[in-house]
């Protein structure tokens, strides 16, 4: 076991595909999916639907408007998906982000990154617990390995 007490260890570790919130910015402009049974969205209330993106993503919760807010689900072709709250069209409160690789991040994000506290679980079996800021490990953490070693500590 480490303890990092005078030194701050620097990770690569994200927890999010950065730029995969972005690809899909762009809001329906004029109906939900075709398949769900609704109309013309409304422009002030919040109601729940589902949409596939022009990169075949599929979003299916809440809308505000023509921006995802409130609870949702989006998948990409790929597999990749996140599970959690949005607001204003972006990946904000509390979520999950399943990676295509099988790595998951389950934490708190600000418009579409990881930022606050988050347990990252890798598919090696290690696994982080802590702060991050930008879409990075940032500040105290915990990170475990499937050995058994473990670090405790500040990362920046």
């Amino acid at each position: 076991s480490l303890v990092g007490s005078e030194m701050c260890i620097r990770d690569s570790l994200r927890a999010s595909d950065l730029g995969r919130f972005q690809a899909v910015d762009s809001v329906p402009r004029k109906n939900l999916h075709p398949n769900d049974g609704h109309e013309e969205m409304k422009t002030d209330d919040q109601e729940e639907g589902e949409y596939t993106f022009e990169n075949g993503a599929v979003y299916n919760g809440q809308w505000q408007g023509r921006m995802r807010h409130g609870f949702g689900e989006q998948s990409w072709p790929d597999g990749a998906r996140y599970e959690g709250e949005w607001l204003d069209n972006k990946a904000h409160g509390r979520g999950v982000f399943y990676h295509v690789d099988g790595d998951v991040f389950d934490g708190e994000w600000y418009q579409d990154k990881a930022h606050g506290f988050g347990t990252y679980f890798n598919v090696n079996g290690s696994k982080y617990e802590g702060y991050w800021s930008d879409d990075l490990q940032d500040g105290e953490g915990k990170e475990t390995w499937k050995d058994g070693s473990v670090y405790e500590g500040m990362y920046c």
